[in-house]
């Protein structure tokens, strides 16, 4: 399993690719997205699952209340063709408050037709019908039915029994899945389910199911190992519950390992688990947070997070961090780099001071001294630095412009960034335009660079994507940005 992440809102157009199924897990957007493989007795399909946070979303407003609303969009090609295809509306819960709206999340699930060998999934997010989407797809391999093999393993929060026709339900029982694997620190047990093919023609009469936890370094957990033993079938649905607790909090994966009566191994998977601590829990903060002492430090170093922050984490900096106290201010901190780095949180915010105190020394003039507050700092602390920097500070047709490309930013390749100082001041320069999803997409860009005399605001024009331009210009400006040096 391949997991990648990237952040932004549904505005722009964004490609990705991850490796094979079964069990792939991506976040687009903030948006959790598993795609797992199952098979009925005659068929494989894919299950693709979504949460997407309300605050993605654009509110719909009317005699209900408030509610978020947009369009998803899953296709399965293999062998050049389409093999499944859906698209559905998704419509949030009704409120009366528009906060609590926008603070919901759409849980969606597809289920698409597939059949063995290799193919894509594709999945588009939208905020309106015909708009721009939010695009990632995934390249997967289907196994052979007859192959004895795993579903992919799905941990499971709530069950219940199956509604009629419930996109939900497996072997007769609704089961709520955990989007991304995601386990609490202080959870107490595991709930699991998955399921075994490709073992009726097996001459032992039971088939033994190995399961245990390995750590970050693939080392088997002492006291982990727990054996089932199933009676063979052409689908063997496995539905466990298994402890966690103190002793197993140091787990990153669960395995899974078939076993014949006669002690063969038929097939095994994996699962990785993403561990996080809740704010606030109980536990020693991280060292090099304990080392912030002054509130009123602590905040400005927090706000310089911006940059790195999901899009909730960007509401919590905004409008409730400011107010709160010392311990608070801590516990995010803490919190922050447990989730961004949770293989070295304390080298991760090492590096992160170094680009801090580096963008504040470069473009912070403009800005108090907080260079995470201008536009190239943002981009800069985000993405980090460019592959290529085009500078055109002192053209006579054109306010003075920069175009950065990255040849990869987060899990995006091929991104543009392009700066223009509307006032003339070269230390001072705003984000016009850019290909990178949740950025500003701006196609009166090249009209507002060339014009000095230009009085529209950038944040006042045209900013969206249902008129493209397709006529080049082939002036400079544009030639670097689409091919950059």
């Amino acid at each position: 399993m391949d997991k990648r992440k990237f952040t932004g809102v549904l505005w722009g157009l964004m490609c990705a690719a991850w490796g094979l199924v079964p069990g792939l897990h991506a976040q687009v957007a903030q948006i959790d997205m598993d795609v797992l493989l199952f098979q009925t007795t005659s068929e494989p399909y894919l299950e693709v699952q979504l949460d997407i946070p309300g605050v993605l979303l654009p509110l719909e407003t009317g005699d209900f209340g408030y509610r978020t609303v947009g369009e998803v969009t899953c296709i399965l090609e293999q062998a050049g063709a389409i093999t499944s295809f859906s698209k559905r509306r998704l419509v949030g819960p009704d409120f009366e408050d528009e906060e609590k709206a926008l603070n919901g999340s759409h849980f969606h699930v597809d289920r698409l037709i597939a059949k063995p060998g290799p193919g894509r999934v594709t999945v588009e997010i939208r905020s309106e019908p015909g708009g721009p989407a939010a695009e990632a797809f995934l390249d997967v391999v289907v196994p052979n039915l007859d192959v004895p093999h795993f579903s992919s393993p799905m941990l499971v929060e709530a069950f219940g029994p199956a509604e009629p026709n419930s996109p939900y339900a497996h072997s007769g029982v609704d089961l709520l899945p955990v989007v991304g694997a995601r386990v609490g620190f202080e959870a107490e047990e595991l709930r699991y389910y998955m399921e075994l093919y490709g073992v009726s023609h097996v001459p032992d009469s039971l088939i033994y199911i190995a399961n245990w936890l390995e750590d970050s370094e693939g080392v088997e957990l002492e006291g982990s190992r727990v054996y089932l033993r199933e009676a063979k079938g052409q689908i063997l649905p496995l539905f466990t519950t298994r402890p966690w607790g103190p002793s197993f909090q140091s787990a990153r994966s669960i395995v899974w390992e078939a076993i014949s009566k006669t002690g063969g191994a038929l097939c095994r998977e994996e699962l990785p688990l993403s561990v996080h601590r809740a704010a606030g829990s109980a536990g020693e903060l991280l060292p090099f947070v304990l080392e912030w002492t002054d509130r009123d430090s602590l905040l400005r170093h927090v706000q310089d997070h911006q940059p790195r922050a999901n899009p909730s984490q960007q509401r919590l900096i905004r409008d409730v961090l400011p107010s709160a106290d010392l311990p608070a201010l801590q516990s995010f901190l803490d919190r922050f780099w447990r989730l961004e780095r949770p293989d070295n949180p304390t080298l991760g915010h090492a590096e992160y001071v170094q680009d801090i105190a580096y963008v504040n020394e470069r473009w912070g003039s403009c800005y108090a001294g907080h260079g995470a507050d201008s536009d190239m700092g943002y981009v800069y602390l985000r993405y980090g630095k460019p592959k290529t920097v085009v500078q055109r500070h002192n053209e006579t047709e054109y306010y003075p412009y920069e175009i950065w490309h990255y040849y990869r930013a987060g899990n995006f390749t091929d991104k543009r960034f392009l700066f223009y100082s509307p006032h003339m001041v070269a230390e001072c320069f705003r984000l016009l335009h850019s290909d990178m999803l949740g950025e500003v997409s701006n196609q009166d860009w090249l009209t507002i660079l060339r014009n000095r005399e230009n009085n529209l605001r950038v944040t006042e024009s045209q900013q969206n994507s249902s008129n493209p331009r397709d006529n080049y210009t082939r002036e400079e400006p544009e030639d670097l940005f689409f091919n950059p040096r």
